[in-house]
């Protein structure tokens, strides 16, 4: 036993006091009587006392000396150590997907509070959650209350994870000391295991899943195709397809255990929203059940203005290339509102704010266009531009396809190029294809030379190059929409626009910076996620999919072997108590008999 303040024994020196008093403290009190009768009458009593009075004195010293003693020790504060008792801990908390299988999380923190519960005083406990990347939420926490809050902290992930970076640092921790106790709770089965206790809260339990779902449609038919899979057991799968939350066509198929199987299903071809295919079963893990497209046509859909007196070429191939709507005009008036301002030959006085622009044959100088004219180049017998060499998204974007060699021109106009421009194809080392971000923020394509002064219109080339070009100068906001749980979500920031806003599953809003071209987000929920983008003081809305993660499905999953390196030592450490608490508590009855005593006299003398 251990005193924190041994100062407080110095209380003891009250004993002998108490000792001294009471043989010092005379025994008779004198007392006023009216006759000698009543003297004789009070003999007659005295004589029948029980024995517990003529000994109560005695008893009340007897209580205000061990009054005095244990509170002399309750001020020393003494701690009481039990050896070998207390142990160090490092709980490893698989926080794979998995987890999310028959609440089997729940199973794991039942586990770790009743150890934490159970353990003894002064136990150390280090919980590490095996994540994408390794956490650990405590470091060697003797506090029981901190501990046992963290544990009820603890939410299954919706992403796949490894055991191995939590079990880089559980190794660590065992470097240092080889006494400590690392316990892993998983749902996978380990055939052998060294230093590491695995508690494993699966059960046998049953999933089946949809792991892809996609369609293609004729005239007449949409078709939807996917796969799924029955994990561990042969069975027949019920599946139910809605389009706009409208049973549309129900079908039963046969599967082989643990292995994909197709399914296909036939509709009228109808416009939809939104298609989903659910998986009409009961199992234990409903995130995988269903599968979900969304058409999401309308958001890439955009609005041109063609200022051109020549607009052939170019509104032939706009209209081919997208779900455009062209307005063709032979002058500007700065009109804005579009998604793509294109001049062909022609030179506005200035260039609008709120769309990409795309700049043909460009005569005079404009502000804030990002180059300034120096004059007009005749070809006789026509020159062949060359490809540049460049490697950074704009050039990868607009050359993604493209031969680039065969291109000729008879007439050109001479730039002086700004260095925030990327040269696609130059003649003489003359830009004369080249984009990039003008002066006023806004996604610009120039082409030094009219279209009729080239064979460009005539190359297999000129539609591969134009197909980039939109997709550069209008980018969709998301080239996909479904992903699977864990991924990054990259999205494009469309011209002028003004904000975009996620929704995910949960209805967690988060608002994305738009100070680059391309902004992500990352993926952990299982569901649909509503993408907001506010362009040109109009909304669009975006939705895709997130699917569970297949490497996480199946419930019975088994590994070889884990291991901690090292030689195990048992040896545990001292486990201390705080018993101060009980002395004051002893203090309290003890004062209490005495005045109880105390009372008893009183009422006897009288």
């Amino acid at each position: 036993m251990n005193l924190l303040y041994p100062i407080g024994l110095l209380g003891l020196i009250g004993i002998p006091i108490l000792i001294l008093i009471y043989i010092l403290k005379s025994k008779y009190k004198e007392y006023t009587i009216s006759s000698t009768y009543i003297w004789n009458l009070s003999e007659k009593f005295i004589k029948k006392k029980s024995p517990i009075s003529r000994l109560s004195g005695l008893l009340s010293l007897i209580l205000q000396i061990l009054t005095v003693l244990f509170l002399s020790f309750a001020l020393a504060h003494p701690i009481i150590s039990i050896p070998d008792s207390a142990k160090n801990y490092v709980l490893i908390v698989d926080n794979s997907a998995s987890m999310q299988i028959d609440s089997r999380m729940e199973k794991v923190k039942d586990e770790m509070l009743t150890l934490v519960e159970n353990a003894k005083n002064d136990s150390q406990f280090t919980i590490v959650l095996a994540d994408e990347e390794a956490i650990t939420l405590c470091n060697k926490e003797t506090k029981k209350e901190k501990v046992i809050q963290i544990i009820n902290s603890l939410t299954p992930s919706f992403i796949s994870s490894t055991i191995s970076n939590g079990l880089e640092i559980a190794q660590g921790y065992f470097d240092e000391d080889n006494t400590i106790n690392t316990i892993l709770y998983t749902d996978i089965r380990y055939a052998s295991t060294n230093n590491i206790e695995v508690i494993n809260v699966e059960n046998e339990e049953y999933n089946a899943s949809i792991n892809s779902l996609y369609y293609t449609k004729n005239d007449e038919i949409i078709t939807f195709v996917g796969e799924v899979v029955s994990y561990n057991i042969e069975k027949e799968l019920a599946l139910d397809l809605y389009l706009d939350e409208v049973l549309t066509k129900s079908i039963t198929i046969s599967v082989i255990s643990n292995e994909d199987s197709s399914f296909s299903i036939e509709t009228p071809n109808v416009e939809f929203n939104e298609a989903k295919v659910v998986l009409n079963i009961e199992d234990d893990l409903s995130l995988d059940n269903q599968y979900k497209l969304f058409a999401n046509e309308s958001i890439d859909k955009y609005n041109v203005l063609l200022v051109s007196n020549k607009p052939f070429y170019l509104q032939t191939i706009l209209s081919v290339l997208g779900d455009t709507t062209i307005d063709v005009t032979s002058s500007y008036n700065g009109k804005e509102g579009y998604d793509l301002y294109v001049f062909d030959g022609y030179s506005p006085t200035t260039l609008p704010t709120d769309g990409s622009i795309w700049l043909f044959n460009n005569k005079t100088n404009i502000k804030n266009a990002g180059f300034t004219v120096q004059g007009p180049i005749t070809l006789p017998n026509g020159g062949t531009l060359t490809q540049s060499r460049n490697n950074n998204d704009v050039y990868n974007t607009l050359t993604n396809g493209i031969t680039g060699n065969k291109i000729s021109v008879s007439r050109y106009i001479q730039y002086s190029v700004y260095s925030s421009y990327t040269t696609i194809m130059s003649y003489n080392s003359h830009p004369m294809i080249f984009a990039g971000v003008n002066e006023n923020g806004n996604r610009q394509v120039m082409f030094s030379f009219d279209l009729h002064d080239s064979n460009l219109p005539l190359l297999l080339d000129y539609i591969i190059l134009f197909n980039n070009m939109i997709q550069y100068s209008i980018p969709s906001i998301c080239d996909q929409n479904h992903f699977v749980c864990g991924e990054e979500l990259v999205l494009n920031v469309l011209p002028q626009c003004e904000s975009i806003r996620i929704n995910s599953p949960s209805g967690k809003p988060s608002f994305l910076s738009l100070e680059t071209d391309t902004v992500t987000y990352k993926l952990d929920e299982i569901g649909t996620y509503e993408i907001l983008a506010k362009i040109n003081g109009q909304e669009k809305t975006f939705k895709i999919f997130v699917a569970f993660p297949k490497e996480e499905q199946n419930p019975i999953k088994e590994m070889e072997t884990i291991e901690i390196i090292g030689n195990k030592n048992t040896i545990s450490h001292n486990s201390t108590y705080d018993i101060q608490w009980l002395l004051f508590i002893i203090v309290i009855v003890l004062a209490i008999l005495e005045w109880e005593v105390y009372i008893y006299e009183q009422r006897n003398v009288r």
